[in-house]
């Protein structure tokens, strides 16, 4: 019984770890290249508006 919390524990540490580790800060000349137009999520404002109004359709039905 001893075991399995020890394991426990090391699997939280472990995750907390890795958890950590995705954490990054940006600089402010990398800032640039994170603003440009192809970085974007959506690039066309209304095709985005289309997409969103056909998902609430489908989910909603």
């Amino acid at each position: 019984m001893e075991i399995r919390g020890f394991l426990l524990r090391c699997i939280s540490v472990i995750l907390v770890l890795l958890t950590l580790t995705a954490c990054v800060q940006v600089k402010p000349w990398q800032r640039g290249n994170l603003a440009r137009e192809d970085m974007k999520w959506n690039t066309d404002p209304r095709l985005s508006i289309l997409r969103e109004q056909n998902y609430r359709s489908t989910e909603g039905s």
